[in-house]
C-alpha cells in the first residue's frame, strides 16, 4: 500500500506536505505512520435518531495522525443491515443524513 502512495503525486504531495510541517524526514515515513495509526473514533451522537423520519442527522467525531477521507456509517438491527452509507464532512464533523426508516425503534 505504500508503495501505491508513494507512486500518486497527489497523496505523496499531501504527505510530504504535512511531513515538513511536523518536521518528519519524509513523505514515506509520514505515510508508515498514518498507515500504522488507526483512527480514533472520540463520539458519535445519536440523540436526534429515532428511525422515524428519514433524514436525520448522526454525528461522528475522529481523530487521526493525518486525516480521515471517509467515514462509511452502518446501523444494525441484531444481525440485520438497517442501512449503510458514507457520511460528509462538514467542519471537522463526520454526519450522516439516515436514508431508511428503523421500524424496530418506534413501535
Amino acid at each position: 500500500m505504500l508503495k501505491s502512495v508513494m507512486l500518486n503525486p497527489e497523496l505523496k504531495a499531501l504527505y510530504s506536505a504535512e511531513a515538513k510541517r511536523r518536521g518528519v524526514i519524509n513523505a514515506y515515513n509520514m505515510a508508515l505512520s498514518d498507515c500504522l495509526r488507526l483512527p480514533e473514533i472520540k463520539a458519535i451522537d445519536v440523540a436526534n435518531y429515532t428511525g422515524s423520519t428519514l433524514g436525520e442527522v448522526i454525528t461522528i467525531e475522529v481523530s487521526d495522525n493525518f486525516k480521515v477521507v471517509q467515514m462509511k456509517v452502518t446501523i444494525l438491527h441484531g444481525e440485520r443491515t438497517v442501512e449503510e452509507g458514507n457520511a460528509i464532512l462538514i467542519a471537522d464533523i463526520w454526519q450522516y443524513a439516515t436514508t431508511a426508516l428503523n421500524p424496530t425503534l418506534f413501535r
